[in-house]
């Protein structure tokens, strides 16, 4: 039984040229399908892995080990048994942290594995822990995945059945950082009018914070004047990570050319996600001068 639940995961056929650890977690889902017909290049998929990465899978009961090889070992030998006749797999969604040449992703993904006895389908979590060598590529050092059962089920941010709401609420986050880029109030049609903005700027000229609050108004005309010269460079920032959110609730982060922004967002009844308050923070110094240098770079 436990050797037929091992149908999973990777068989890896892999773009190794991985610049970004996203690329490298891509190239584990992109090249997991097994048509039937061609079994993957198993050799070629262990260049994802570092010379001494691990597999865990783990379940309520038990935590099975194994290396990178001994897996696709156990992988090639139940397709060319017949005990998997097709097999696929894809990322939902991630959360991921990246620190200098480290970086964790929690992936979720939905596999479906056609056998004799039928099709088998699950989702689940995988963790993924990867570094940075001398070579500039990102590998994976580490990988820890849990079935979803009915006692732990995935969570509304990297659930597939939410899917269509993460794109709202990515998009509501992104329409308010271009309403000012591109100078278009039209793009707040998703903030409350009864806004409430507070935040603190810092003053690169005497080293002091001020608190600066905002209404829906004052945002309104800061839309429509703050880049009315368009000195903001096309490189600028403008990145939105979804923190956490439930099925009416939820919490953004944003990075922008001013600085950081919280969003807490509500779903309204016709099934918009509306941004209600902000709290927000400008750079300091320092991070002023990482961001310039970041757009330079790019």
């Amino acid at each position: 039984m436990k050797r037929n639940l091992i149908i999973v995961l990777l068989a890896i056929v892999v773009k190794l040229e991985a610049q970004n650890p996203q690329h490298t977690v891509d190239a584990l889902y992109e090249s997991i399908n097994y048509n039937g017909e061609t079994i993957p290049d198993f050799k070629e998929g262990l260049k994802l892995f570092t010379e001494n990465a691990q597999f865990k899978w783990v379940s309520d009961s038990t935590v099975i080990s194994f290396t990178p090889v001994e897996f696709l070992n156990v992988y090639e030998d139940q397709i060319r048994e017949g005990i998997i006749l097709e097999a696929t797999e894809f990322e939902i969604s991630n959360k991921s942290e990246i620190y200098g040449n480290i970086a964790h992703f929690l992936s979720s993904y939905k596999a479906e594995v056609k056998t004799p006895q039928g099709v088998h389908k699950k989702r689940g979590i995988n963790s993924i822990q990867l570094i940075k060598n001398e070579q500039n590529e990102w590998k994976i050092a580490a990988m820890v995945w849990y079935d979803e059962d009915d006692e732990n089920p995935l969570p509304l941010m990297l659930d597939d059945w939410y899917s269509d709401d993460r794109k709202k609420i990515t998009k509501a986050a992104i329409n308010y950082v271009e309403s000012i880029y591109k100078v278009d109030t039209l793009l707040l049609s998703k903030i409350s009018i009864n806004l409430t903005k507070q935040g603190y700027y810092y003053s690169r000229r005497d080293s002091t914070w001020s608190k600066s609050p905002m209404t829906y108004q004052e945002l309104k005309q800061t839309a429509a004047t703050y880049n009315k010269n368009g000195w903001i460079p096309p490189k600028a920032p403008k990145r939105v990570e979804i923190l956490d959110m439930d099925e009416r609730v939820a919490n953004v982060k944003v990075y922008a050319i001013w600085g950081f922004d919280y969003l807490l967002m509500t779903k309204n009844d016709e099934g918009d996600w509306i941004i209600d308050q902000i709290l927000w923070q400008s750079y300091n110094q320092n991070e002023q001068l990482r961001m310039v240098s970041k757009m330079k770079n790019k």
